[in-house]
C-alpha cells in the first residue's frame, strides 16, 4: 500500500512537472516570436531611415554644389587672408616665445602716463618663491617634506 501510494505521489509531481515545462516551452515560444517581430520592425525602421538620409544627403550635396561656386571663393579668399596674418605675426611671437622680445599684443604703460587702473602702478607678477627653504629648528627630530606639502601646511613661508 505505502509503495502504491509513494508512486501516485511521483506520477502527480511528474505530471504538475511536465504541465510546467509545457507552459514554459510555450511561453518562450511566444517570448521568442515577439522578439523576432520587434526585430523585423526595428530592421525595416532602419532601412526607412537610411533611405531617409540617403535622399537628404543627395539634396545637399545638389544644393551645395549649386552654391558651392560663390562660397567657395569667398572661403579660399577668407582662409588666404587667415594665413597671410599667421605669416604676418610668427616674427613677433617667436621672439616673445624665445624671451627676446615684448608680448605682441600687450604693451605695458609708459611711465608718467595714467592707464585704465585708474593711475595705480602696475606691479607685474610677484616674485617667484626660491625652491631652496630652511626648516623651523625644533628640539624634536623633523624629516624634511617637499616644498609643496610645506607651502601647503603653511609650515614655509616664501
Amino acid at each position: 500500500m505505502d509503495l502504491t501510494n509513494t508512486h501516485e505521489q511521483i506520477l502527480q509531481r511528474r505530471g504538475v512537472l511536465l504541465e510546467r515545462m509545457e507552459e514554459r516551452r510555450l511561453h518562450i515560444r511566444d517570448h521568442r516570436s515577439q522578439l523576432r517581430e520587434q526585430a523585423e520592425a526595428a530592421h525595416s525602421r532602419n532601412q526607412r531611415l537610411v533611405q531617409e538620409l540617403d535622399t537628404l544627403e543627395q539634396s545637399l550635396r545638389a544644393a551645395q554644389l549649386s552654391s558651392s561656386s560663390s562660397s567657395s571663393s569667398e572661403l579660399h579668399t577668407l582662409e588666404r587672408r587667415y594665413w597671410a596674418s599667421v605669416e604676418e605675426s610668427v616674427p613677433a611671437w617667436e621672439l616673445f616665445l624665445l624671451g627676446k622680445g615684448p608680448h605682441p599684443f600687450y604693451t605695458q604703460p609708459t611711465i608718467g602716463t595714467k592707464d585704465k587702473s585708474g593711475g595705480k602702478k602696475d606691479m607685474g607678477l610677484p616674485p617667484r618663491p626660491s625652491l631652496t627653504t630652511q626648516a623651523k629648528p625644533s628640539k624634536r627630530k623633523s624629516v624634511q617634506l617637499p616644498l609643496t606639502h610645506r607651502l601647503w601646511n603653511g609650515t614655509c613661508h616664501p
